[in-house]
């Protein structure tokens, strides 16, 4: 639904949550983030529930990882 960078190494995606933990995805994620020229880079990709974002400001994380 939407990503944003909140420090120099953290790229967070927001997703509806299904139930499901989100690990997988991150790695879809990072693989982009490979193509666009970050590889190398250390970044952490973090998937969270993007309605309880804008719900009430919380960043529930749902999967993670470090894109290397």
């Amino acid at each position: 639904k939407d990503a944003v960078w909140t420090a120099r190494d953290i790229f967070k995606v927001g997703v509806i949550n299904d139930g499901s933990r989100r690990d997988g995805y991150t790695q879809y994620v990072c693989q982009v983030l490979y193509d666009e020229g970050f590889k190398g880079k250390k970044v952490w990709v973090h998937v969270v529930d993007i309605v309880k974002l804008t719900r009430n400001g919380k960043w529930v994380k749902l999967g993670e990882a470090r894109c290397s």
